[in-house]
């Protein structure tokens, strides 16, 4: 029985951690949402880049909200590993668009300085870069975590799952 609380335990040590990283990468979509939904109704049709960060932000939240839920839910049995599985490969899909951020919108967007220097391209590029890297290293830590903590929980059902015979 004092087992199964071990189990417990690092079930609520990975939902407090999980809370954690969802916090930190929320708050980088939001910003991303909030600027994409400004730049829509500012320049609807000049440039469609608006339309898919707007949906890469919104996505990628749900995504991750999806994603921790399928981590964190369910008992470990073979749903759960699959699962669990399927929770991972989701969330290839926010890395991805925290590099589009970051890449083509912050990187890339430095290029149109090559038209004449502007401080907002400036002030652009590298909000871009940061809050698209921060998508992508808290979506990269919330993964390795996730892996440390199905280890923990793996390691004491096997110790429970010992010490009964």
């Amino acid at each position: 029985m004092a087992k199964e609380k071990s189990a417990d335990i690092a079930r609520g040590m990975w939902t407090n951690t999980a809370a954690k990283h969802m916090t930190k990468v929320t708050f980088p979509l939001l910003a991303v949402f909030i600027y994409s939904v400004f730049g829509l109704i500012t320049y609807s049709s000049e440039n469609n880049h608006y339309g898919y960060m707007l949906v890469g932000s919104a996505g990628s939240l749900i995504i991750m909200i999806i994603s921790v839920m399928s981590m964190t839910m369910l008992k470990l049995t073979v749903i759960r590993l699959l699962l669990k599985n399927i929770g991972r490969l989701l969330l290839i899909f926010p890395f991805l668009f925290g590099c589009y951020i970051t890449f083509y919108q912050g990187f890339w967007g430095f290029s149109e300085l090559s038209n004449g220097f502007s401080l907002v391209v400036i002030i652009k590029s590298v909000t871009a870069t940061f809050l698209g890297f921060k998508i992508v290293s808290e979506v990269n830590e919330l993964n390795d975590s996730s892996e440390k903590f199905e280890k923990m929980i793996e390691a004491s059902l096997i110790v429970e799952k010992f010490s009964k015979k």
